[in-house]
């Protein structure tokens, strides 16, 4: 829902924000508490190539949801629907209703409906 699957989207700043890298718009930050998979001492840009590798990409996505798994939307489940608010808005924020405004979940719905 981040790029529309453009796999070959790259690493760029956004004004006033982090900067985020490949189809899932995934921060350091993100990728640090993700266990750093693809992790390289010996390349400064290991971040970056792994975010651009969908596979690493897809480990970063799977282990930040491991470590910051929870009910965002209180229906007593952890869903999908959880996994996308954690992804989008953080484990902090992913109880706020604004997520739910974004073009992010517009796409995410179109693509999962409950």
């Amino acid at each position: 829902a981040s790029t529309g699957c453009n796999l070959e989207t790259g690493c760029y700043h956004l004004v006033g924000s982090n900067y985020f890298c490949g189809p899932y718009v995934i921060s350091h930050t993100y990728w640090v508490d993700a266990g750093q998979p693809g992790e390289d001492p010996d390349n400064p840009v290991d971040f970056e190539v792994c975010l651009k590798n969908p596979q690493c990409a897809e480990a970063a996505v799977e282990g930040y949801m491991k470590k910051w798994a929870q009910d965002c939307d209180h229906d007593g489940q952890i869903s999908c629907n959880d996994f996308a608010r954690i992804h989008k808005a953080g484990p902090f924020g992913c109880n706020g209703t604004w997520v739910l405004t974004t073009d992010f979940w517009s796409t995410f719905k179109q693509c999962y409906p409950d």
